[in-house]
């Protein structure tokens, strides 16, 4: 009697282990979609965040502002005012930016009433 295992065992087995290995990679390329939507809502969190400390130390903003009045506040503002890091991803394309690209973005701030503002991120070309 010969030991060992016929080829079709062996092609059986390398089969079910091809099948395992694209299903896990499967999961893998999921899961990372999944992590760089989740990073880049962090990222557009905390320039909206550093918006709201900036737009709450600035009382001479605050008291012009009227009711549907809006406010534009470069990247290159925030930064410059050390509100955020040197360095943070574009949240469109995941590349790194630098602070010399903030002045593409801005973060638009409504003014609705009662201290009470809305804040999104828009392109600089719709900033005023």
């Amino acid at each position: 009697m010969k030991k060992g295992y016929t080829l079709i065992e062996l092609l059986a087995v390398i089969f079910v282990v091809g099948m395992i290995a694209s299903l896990a990679l499967l999961s893998i390329s999921k899961k990372s979609s999944q992590f760089k939507t989740i990073s880049s809502q962090k990222v557009e969190e905390l320039i909206i965040s550093s918006a709201k400390s900036y737009i709450s130390s600035k009382e001479e903003i605050k008291n012009k502002l009227k009711a549907g009045d809006t406010v534009n506040i470069s990247y290159e503002t925030l930064y410059n005012a050390g509100y955020l890091p040197s360095e943070l991803k574009d949240i469109k394309s995941s590349n790194k930016i630098s602070s010399s690209k903030y002045k593409d973005y801005c973060v638009q701030i409504n003014y609705i009433e009662n201290y009470k503002y809305e804040y999104s991120i828009v392109n600089s070309s719709n900033c005023e």
